[in-house]
């Protein structure tokens, strides 16, 4: 995988963001974004799913595990996501900075982006992830404020997407090392923070949105294989039921995390 460089200058810590190498339209519009808010940032080349072969998907996907945890099987573009992000966590953990942002090429940003990155990489949030979008509002503990009338939030249902998001070395490490083989999209399984122990906080309110101007192709892949009859409907109500079931079951190390996170934002 390659890095191509752009922007300006970067907010304590690096920024990524995840693009095929062949979009170049949409590799135009995020280095017009990045520069118009004056932040240094590296294309990271993502895999591309449908170029996966039989081999490769058999050493990374786990089918099996798949059928008794999530909705639907893991379509080619889904898969894809993962590896890109696992490639990325790994390189983060193996680097010398404390963190790392990570954007997906399909983001829209408000302009106190740059001043919330910087607070995120000063604030020492060790072994945390940080979601810079969310489709709706976040309810949670609150953590603490980033300025200019955002803050952090630690919410009981972690919210879907992988739009952008901020991961320190150490959380890097514990998910990497726990990712593959996978069973549910990237997204669905960092909403099962517990089983890789980094619970997830979110910037309230979001100050990232996904762009009209571009399409999903994870989206309609999976409008494209989703099931129908009460056999997907029977796999929802699982999903969904083990989800809240483990929700409520790390509750308490949940608001031991809160009260970590809580407790380093206040001293740094």
């Amino acid at each position: 995988m390659t890095l191509e460089k752009g922007g300006v200058e970067q907010p304590g810590w690096p920024i990524y963001v995840i693009s095929l190498a062949r979009a170049t339209e949409r590799r135009a519009r995020c280095r017009a974004a990045m520069e118009q808010l004056g932040l240094g940032f590296e294309f990271f080349d993502a895999v591309e799913g449908a170029r996966l072969t039989g081999d490769e998907i058999a050493r990374v996907y786990d089918g099996t595990r798949n059928q008794r945890v999530y909705k639907h099987p893991l379509t080619a573009p889904e898969m894809g996501c993962t590896l890109s992000h696992v490639a990325l966590w790994r390189r983060i953990a193996a680097g010398e900075a404390g963190g790392a942002f990570i954007l997906e090429d399909d983001f829209e940003a408000v302009p106190e982006l740059a001043e919330l990155m910087r607070a995120i990489s000063a604030g020492i949030q060790e072994n945390c992830m940080t979601k810079l979008f969310a489709r709706r509002p976040s309810r949670g503990v609150e953590i603490g404020a980033l300025g200019s009338g955002y803050k952090l939030v630690m919410p009981r249902h972690v919210p879907g997407q992988t739009v952008g998001y901020a991961v320190d070395r150490v959380a890097a490490g514990k998910l990497a090392a726990r990712a593959l083989p996978m069973a549910r999209p990237i997204d669905m399984e960092i909403k099962h923070w517990w089983q890789f122990d980094v619970p997830v906080l979110v910037v309230e309110p979001s100050p990232l949105s996904v762009s009209p101007q571009t399409g999903s192709g994870i989206e309609a892949a999976r409008l494209k294989e989703k099931q129908s009859g009460l056999k997907r409907v029977w796999r929802n109500l699982r999903y969904q039921a083990a989800y809240n079931f483990g929700v409520w079951r790390n509750g308490s190390r949940e608001r031991a995390h809160a009260r970590r996170l809580r407790e380093s934002w206040q001293g740094r």
